[in-house]
């Protein structure tokens, strides 16, 4: 089900971490789906100690994404949207 009125694009550092199946992580895709907007980050967005998904883009339109990992800006990668 499509609540949202036309194309939406929703880009933020969430820090819920996509690879960690919690409860705030399914919340998180259950809402946002519910309102027919999907996630497409599927790989590390910040590399320290740990690889974490946080940083995340919700789309109800057909886009591709990349992960950038260089140039290092800080401990997070570059999400590009085409």
């Amino acid at each position: 089900m499509n609540l949202l009125n036309g194309n939406v694009i929703l880009i933020g550092n969430f820090n819920i971490d996509m690879k960690v199946k919690n409860y705030c992580q399914n919340k998180l895709i259950r809402v946002m789906n519910s309102v027919g907007l999907k996630q497409l980050v599927n790989e590390p967005t910040r590399i320290v100690n740990t690889l974490e998904t946080i940083d995340l883009v919700f789309t109800n339109e057909e886009i591709e994404i990349t992960i950038e990992h260089e140039p290092k800006i800080m401990d997070y990668s570059m999400i590009v949207l085409y």
